[in-house]
């Protein structure tokens, strides 16, 4: 059977022994994955994915790796064969020809939810993408040949966009998370009373996607508990009871008696009692957390969050979160009663319009974040922030953006970007410094062809080289693709600079560093935040690093606001480094005294070589790293590493770290150990050709830094 070749294929099929297959690969580049042709040629194998489709998923579940023992371990067989099923289903519909671009982006924004409610790790969603590939090719041998290359390109590409689009769903779940503790941090300081405290606290999180009910309850006794208030489904305790039987509940128990957390992710597998399986049964309920709250010197309550999804807790990111605002709810009760909140007020249209009115009557001030080159310590560049100048300060983005339209945005970014200009002009005029400037560009001024005539004129007044200068396009606004893309080249002719700001959590972000000319990207501070209590989503930073270096494009990480997170990322290397760990966006007349002060200090120190971590996290950085260059290696580059010198766990400078430190007997130093041992293993297996077992070496290795990550990560909280 032969692929029904479209109109864009038919010269390249008579002509077929004339060209190679890269060329017939670089045709379909052109092709909407969506569209009419791909239609054609996806029907001629769309059946036979569907008569295959339960052989291709159970191939692609049995060579994922690191999944079986964290979530599918939770569920049992009735549940295990329904995921296969929905699995089967869902790369039906994936590589179904009629599939319209909209429809596959809802779907699979869809499935990146779902995978976020069970704490599916994110490198399992990008190791998706390649185990797919192998087990279509596997079971649709077709795919090899030259006939069906188009096919085959074009279902890959359907692949890829369906891991960024799961990917967006991922994140969506991380974003509105932090943005719920934000709001809590905030929100709590406005109430008086405890009662309305605690319902408030309860809507909040109530509203996240997984958190299916809240209870906060206190021990009257060790057998006995008392259910102060309630949202939702709840599993331990009845509100209309003065109290309930708590002989049974060991983990809550242990969470009063211990002080300390505890995680129940499978209440079928984890819970011996037939009485709470069934009625959590009847609920629907599948894991919950229990959280000690402090009141005072006492330990007052409990709180415990219920979700229908297995494995909700198993990710450590949430963990922390939920400790966190826990700890917040219970610093607010214990300081209720020496405490006046007042009430937040929303932005009423009067104050809008006051916002409205210092912008266009010149209250703008540029406030200028440094960005820095780790290798050798310089300022590389600033971020030009702007804030609006009240009788009482300074009013931040966050405060007054909403309040402003597109024909006000425009405004803003050509007062900052003049602002910006004075600033070059200033501080590289001196002879004694040479940085650039970043400056974000409202995607809403893409509407306004204009713009670029406006923006010509600013640097003419200001005899400006534009070329230290980067527009910031913030990725994760809607793009009139065409609009953007030809003012974006007008731009570039100017001898501006181009970079997509918030990497890794828009709709395309992957897809876009293909089609947009981009001198640089920035990965989102939404990933980079979180490593401060936790390094689960290193392995995805690196990526997106590793992604850019590929592409031969710049790349900024922002949000690096301490100096745990600062050594992680100067660890990881090949970065530009924003955010509170270097400096805070500072005004102009302050912004030439750091500069100066920093000058003076940079020519008394010598920029190593080799940077060296300071912290148990940048150690772990640097393992991972070294692991990451194993893997890449093997099997086909064997030849371009030399592992002799890293099997040594006695050369690592890390073993005279946690010496130091007095943790040679620590869990962490056996961990350490045995990770260079397992180097060693590698080694030697490559010295003796024994090629077969690598593959389970590799595995055992990156067992290893997982382990080691998630000690680190437990020492930082």
């Amino acid at each position: 059977m032969k692929p029904i070749m479209s109109t864009v294929f038919r010269e390249l099929e008579t002509a077929k022994n004339s060209i190679s297959e890269l060329e017939i690969l670089d045709a379909t580049e052109t092709l909407d994955p969506y569209g009419v042709d791909a239609v054609e040629l996806l029907a001629s194998i769309h059946p036979l994915i569907k008569a295959s489709r339960i052989q291709i998923v159970q191939d692609f579940y049995f060579n994922l790796e690191n999944i079986g023992q964290n979530i599918l371990a939770l569920l049992s067989a009735q549940e295990l064969a329904t995921l296969h099923t929905a699995q089967a289903i869902y790369l039906e519909n994936l590589s179904a020809p009629g599939l319209s671009q909209t429809d596959h982006r809802a779907m699979s924004i869809h499935a990146g939810r779902r995978h976020d409610l069970v704490s599916l790790p994110t490198n399992v969603l990008i190791d998706a993408y390649q185990v797919y590939r192998e087990s279509l090719v596997k079971f649709i041998p077709l795919l090899n040949e030259r006939d069906y290359l188009p096919v085959r390109a074009l279902l890959e590409r359907r692949l890829s966009n369906d891991m960024a689009w799961q990917m967006q769903g991922y994140m969506e779940g991380l974003e509105q998370r932090w943005s719920t503790q934000n709001k809590i941090e905030k929100s709590l300081n406005s109430i008086i009373n405890q009662e309305d405290l605690v319902q408030h606290f309860f809507s909040q999180l109530y509203a996240l996607p997984g958190v299916d009910g809240l209870s906060l309850a206190s021990f009257v006794s060790k057998d006995k508990i008392v259910c102060e208030t309630y949202q939702g489904l709840v599993l331990h305790c009845d509100p209309r009871r003065n109290e309930n039987d708590a002989s049974q509940y060991v983990w809550l128990n242990k969470a009063w008696g211990e002080q300390v957390p505890v995680w129940v992710n499978s209440i079928y597998c984890d819970i011996q009692y037939p009485d709470l399986k069934q009625k959590a049964e009847q609920l629907g309920l599948r894991s919950f957390g229990v959280i000690p709250l402090k009141s005072g010197d006492n330990l007052d309550y409990i709180l415990i969050i219920y979700s229908k999804s297995p494995g909700f807790f198993l990710a450590q990111h949430k963990q922390y979160f939920f400790e966190g605002v826990a700890k917040e709810l219970g610093n607010h009760i214990k300081d209720l009663e020496h405490r006046f909140y007042a009430p937040l007020s929303k932005l009423s249209g009067m104050k809008k319009q006051l916002y409205r009115t210092l912008l266009k009557s010149g209250q703008l001030e540029m406030f200028f974040q440094p960005i820095i080159e780790p290798l050798s310590g310089e300022v590389h560049k600033v971020e030009a922030l702007a804030r609006l100048k009240t009788k009482t300060g300074f009013a931040a983005p966050a405060e007054f953006l909403s309040s402003l339209n597109e024909k006000d945005l425009i405004l803003l970014f050509e007062f900052g970007l003049a602002q910006g200009f004075n600033m070059l002009n200033t501080v590289n005029n001196s002879g004694k410094t040479d940085i650039g400037l970043s400056i974000n560009f409202p995607t809403e001024a893409f509407n306004h062809p204009e713009v670029v005539a406006s923006v010509q004129s600013i640097v003419d007044a200001h005899q400006a080289n534009t070329q230290k200068v980067t527009l910031e396009i913030l990725e994760t606004k809607v793009l009139d693709e065409n609009n953007a893309l030809k003012m974006i080249h007008q731009f570039k002719s100017m001898g501006f600079r181009i970079s997509m700001d918030d990497l890794g959590t828009g709709e395309s972000s992957m897809l876009r560093m293909k089609t947009l000319p981009l001198d640089e990207v920035k990965i989102d501070q939404a990933f980079i935040r979180p490593l401060v209590h936790n390094l689960e989503q290193l392995e995805y930073i690196d990526a997106l690093i590793r992604l850019a270096s590929n592409l031969e494009v710049g790349c900024v990480v922002e949000g690096v606001e301490n100096n745990s997170v600062l050594d992680v990322i100067w660890t990881l290397g090949d970065v530009y480094i924003q955010g509170y760990g270097i400096a805070k966006p500072m005004p102009l007349e302050l912004l030439c005294s750091w500069l100066k002060n920093r000058k003076a200090a940079d020519s008394e120190a010598l920029v190593p070589l080799v940077y060296q971590p300071k912290t148990l996290s940048g150690w772990y950085a640097r393992h991972f790293k070294r692991a990451r260059v194993i893997l890449d290696a093997i099997p086909n580059n064997i030849d371009l590493i030399d592992l002799k010198t890293t099997s040594d766990y006695c050369l690592c400078p890390l073993t005279d770290e946690l010496i130091q430190k007095g943790m040679e007997s620590s869990p962490i130093f056996e961990t350490h150990k045995a990770f260079h041992g397992k180097v060693a293993e590698i080694e030697q297996a490559i010295q003796k050709k024994q090629l077969k077992s690598l593959k389970g070496l590799k595995k055992d290795l990156f067992g290893l830094v997982h382990k080691m990550r998630e000690q680190v990560s437990q020492s930082l909280f």
